[in-house]
């Protein structure tokens, strides 16, 4: 499901897929960026620290949960994961809004 629109559904479809194999990292990751977009942001920051423990080089589940940090106030921890998914994905499409989030955040 799209996270766009059906949160809940998209929610309701990681969850799922995390009951079935939950050793699933991008499922944990997928779930964390559906809560996130819900606003749901300590469900967001577990549910990426659990794809992390799982698999540190899921670049996407560092970008995710360092989203979640900053907009929850963690500005440390925000940075410290976005410079992570930047180490593991320096040419990834979402490389240069993570930048300029980083810019952002020291900037504060």
């Amino acid at each position: 499901r799209r996270l766009v629109g059906d949160t809940e559904g998209a929610i309701a479809d990681a969850a799922r897929a995390i009951e079935l194999d939950p050793r699933n990292a991008l499922a944990w990751d997928n779930r964390g960026s559906a809560r996130s977009a819900k606003g749901d942001l300590a469900g967001a920051i577990a549910d990426c620290t659990r794809a992390i423990e799982l698999d540190a080089r899921l670049a996407m589940a560092w970008a995710t949960r360092g989203r979640a940090r900053s907009q929850s106030g963690d500005r440390g921890g925000a940075i410290e994961d976005l410079e992570r998914f930047l180490e593991l994905e320096p040419k990834h499409a979402t490389a240069e809004k993570v930048r300029s989030l980083l810019v952002e955040l020291r900037g504060r």
